[in-house]
């Protein structure tokens, strides 16, 4: 479904004109990731036996959710700028 929307968002980026649609796009993208490797780090959190530590792991979850967010606030800032 995330895929689907940031296809749109591109395909409007592209009719609009922007010179930083591009760059928004690509800021979208990579948040998304981000966020979707935070979403899996939590799966792993919750099982019982896992390999990094965890402490390891709620760093690595704080650290992909961060910049999934700074990215998609970055992405914003320059659409709309």
């Amino acid at each position: 479904m995330i895929v689907a929307v940031l296809a749109g968002l591109g395909i409007w980026l592209k009719k609009r004109g922007s010179g930083m649609g591009g760059i928004s796009f690509g800021l979208f993208l990579m948040g998304a990731i981000f966020l979707a490797g935070m979403a899996h780090h939590i799966v792993l959190f919750q099982k019982r036996r896992i390999y990094p530590p965890r402490k390891r792991m709620k760093q690595r979850i704080k650290l992909l959710g961060g910049a999934g967010i700074l990215l998609w606030l970055l992405a914003i800032i320059f659409l709309l700028f």
